[in-house]
């Protein structure tokens, strides 16, 4: 009975568990805490090859078990920084080397934030974290290369002087923090924060017409390796998808992922936007020829992901929801009958 049960209890662990998904500087796409699997997927024209998709297996691997992950690109040294990836060491930043496909573990100290609240993001030409937690503004420096040489500290900036809540949404373009879903914002402004100068913009900016929602913001990488300055924003409900311009203050409209999950993760170069779903399937958004581009789902049986079905396409966040709530109460239910 207790080996049924710890069987079960591990497929409720990988139903929960948070993957990420990152491009490298040469647009190759990783995938990353897929059913406790980490992969190496090729650039676009390979996705829907098995032979392109290879595993990771070296290095301080984490476990992807937090409720919120945060996976960033460091472009300057072609690796991804990973926070709050595992739940034994929330305290530990894990870095993936994407040219020796290894993992690093990297402890940090200093004013600690609750990561499962943090909304942070890694600054391009600096290399440092920026974060916001419970009203304050928090930074981590990283160092000049992708591995640090150096105790990470964190440090308390300041109290973010406008009015925000866990559910505000943090876009990096252009050196800037671009806050929304900031309250008394209206439709397509944000609230500014100048990295450079330490300095919060006294007035909004205005985008477009964009909803104020919870949602999630994804940088928009480019090839060139210079800093971004385009960022999506995706709203909770996924009806749309808004390509914020911050050089233009312009917002252009894409449709929305076909799979309505707001609990996936997203990464983006300057041609195509990726969609990895909490059922781990895989959608990419090829936006280079403008917003009449359409979602098209990867299929490959070289990952551990469900096949695609027209039952699997209908799939919304609150049937995920519905079946992670129903897992995690059986086997609550299980332990109090052992």
């Amino acid at each position: 009975m207790r080996t049924t049960l710890a069987a079960f209890l591990l497929i409720v662990y990988q139903v929960l568990a948070n993957s990420q998904v990152l491009f490298d500087n040469d647009n190759n796409l990783y995938v990353l805490g897929v059913n406790d699997k980490d992969f190496s997927a090729g650039t676009k024209k390979e996705w829907n090859s098995s032979k392109s998709f290879s595993k990771l297996n070296k290095g301080d691997k984490p476990s992807f078990d937090t409720t919120a992950p945060n996976c960033w690109l460091s472009q300057y040294n072609n690796g991804g920084y990973c926070l709050n990836v595992d739940n034994s060491n929330k305290n530990s930043i894990y870095i993936l080397d994407f040219s020796n496909k290894e993992w690093k573990k990297y402890d940090m100290e200093g004013d600690l934030p609750d990561f499962d609240k943090l909304k942070a993001v890694l600054d391009h030409d600096t290399n440092v974290w920026y974060g916001v937690s419970d009203k304050n503004l928090y930074s981590l420096e990283m160092g000049e290369d992708l591995l640090p040489d150096d105790t990470l500290t964190w440090k308390k900036v300041q109290e973010v002087p406008f009015d925000i809540d866990d559910n505000v949404v943090i876009g990096l373009a252009s050196n800037h923090l671009h806050f929304i879903n900031g309250g008394g914002l209206d439709k397509g402004e944000a609230e500014l924060f100048v990295i450079h100068y330490s300095y919060f913009q006294p007035e909004e900016q205005k985008y477009g017409d964009f909803e104020q929602s919870k949602g999630q913001a994804v940088s928009v990488f480019k090839e060139s390796k210079e800093w971004q300055t385009k960022f999506w924003f995706l709203p909770e409900n996924l009806e749309n998808s808004y390509l914020i311009d911050v050089d233009k203050n312009t917002t252009e409209t894409y449709e929305g992922p076909s799979n309505k999950d707001a609990n996936s993760a997203f990464t983006s170069n300057d041609q195509t936007l990726v969609q990895l779903t909490s059922a781990n399937q895989l959608y990419y958004l090829d936006f280079s020829s403008g917003n009449s581009a359409e979602w098209k789902q990867i299929e490959n049986t070289a990952l551990p992901l469900p096949t695609n079905t027209n039952e699997e396409k209908e799939t919304s966040n609150s049937k995920t929801t519905n079946i992670n709530y129903a897992l995690i109460f059986v086997s609550l239910l299980l332990i109090l009958v052992l």
